[in-house]
C-alpha cells in the first residue's frame, strides 16, 4: 500500500500481486484481481519485480521487462468511490503485507540508487553524492554565495535537473563589478578594467551563459571604441 503520511494509514493508492499460476495484479482501491497478459511475463522461476508509481500511473517491470503499464482513471477502474480519492493523495512511503495484512519479511526490496555525478555549468562544478531515492531534495553549498543548490533523487534511479535559483554565475559577479566600474571609465582606469575582463573571460570563459557572454562583448567593444588619446 502506499501512504500520504507517515503517521496515519490514510491511503494513497496501492499494488497487489497475486503469485499463483498464472500470476494475477490489483491496482488496489481501483479494481479486482487481473491476469498479467499472457506471455508477457518472463519464464524464469525466479522473478525480480519492479514497481514505479508516477501518480495515477503504474509501470511494473517484471526481470528487466515491462509487463504492465495502467493508469487508475474513470475508464479503468471499477471502484468509483474510491480510486479518485485515494489515488489522487501523493504517496510519500509504502508499507509491504501479506495476504492476510502482516507485513511479508519473505521478499528483498532494493532501492534503484541515483548514482553519484560530477556536474559542471554557468554556476560552477558540483559533486552529487550516491543516494536513493527520497521526497526531499540532495543539497550542496553554492560556490559563489552561502545558499544552495538542490536537486532531487527520482523513483526511477536517475537525478532531477538542478534547482540553481540561488546560485550565481560563475562569472556573474566579475562581470557585474566591470559593467560598474564601465560606467566610470577614464583614461587612468581603462587599462585596468580591460585586463580584469580579459582575466574573467579567460578564466570563466566555459562557464559563461548567453547572458554573461552578450555583457563581457559588449564591454570589451566598448573598451576598444574609447580613445583617450
Amino acid at each position: 500500500w502506499y501512504y500520504d503520511d507517515e503517521n496515519i494509514d490514510r491511503r494513497a493508492g496501492g499494488f497487489n500481486i497475486r503469485f499463483r499460476s498464472p500470476e494475477e495484479y490489483k491496482i488496489a482501491d481501483c479494481g479486482d484481481y487481473k491476469q498479467f497478459q499472457k506471455k508477457s511475463l518472463p519464464k524464469e522461476q525466479e522473478k525480480v519485480w519492479f514497481i514505479e508509481k508516477r501518480g495515477y500511473r503504474t509501470i511494473v517491470y517484471c526481470n528487466g521487462k515491462q509487463v504492465l503499464d495502467i493508469t487508475a482513471s474513470s475508464e479503468t477502474c471499477d471502484f468509483v468511490d474510491s480510486w479518485n480519492t485515494n489515488w489522487g493523495r501523493e504517496a510519500v512511503y509504502f508499507r509491504l503485507v501479506s495476504e492476510e495484512g502482516e507485513p511479508d519479511n519473505s521478499f528483498k526490496f532494493y532501492y534503484i540508487a541515483c548514482g553519484s555525478t560530477t556536474e559542471s555549468s554557468f554556476y560552477g562544478d558540483y559533486d552529487w553524492p550516491e543516494t536513493n531515492p527520497a521526497t526531499v531534495p540532495v543539497k550542496r553549498p553554492c560556490q559563489y554565495n552561502e545558499n544552495e543548490a538542490t536537486k532531487y533523487c527520482l523513483d526511477t534511479g536517475i537525478y532531477s535537473d538542478t534547482d540553481f535559483t540561488n546560485c550565481p554565475r560563475a562569472a556573474e559577479k566579475e562581470l557585474k563589478s566591470i559593467d560598474d566600474q564601465m560606467e566610470n571609465l577614464t583614461v587612468t582606469n581603462q587599462e585596468d578594467i580591460s585586463d580584469e575582463l580579459n582575466k574573467v573571460t579567460n578564466e570563466s570563459g566555459n562557464k559563461m551563459s548567453s547572458e554573461d557572454v552578450k555583457t563581457s562583448s559588449k564591454n570589451h567593444r566598448k573598451l576598444s571604441s574609447r580613445n583617450f588619446g
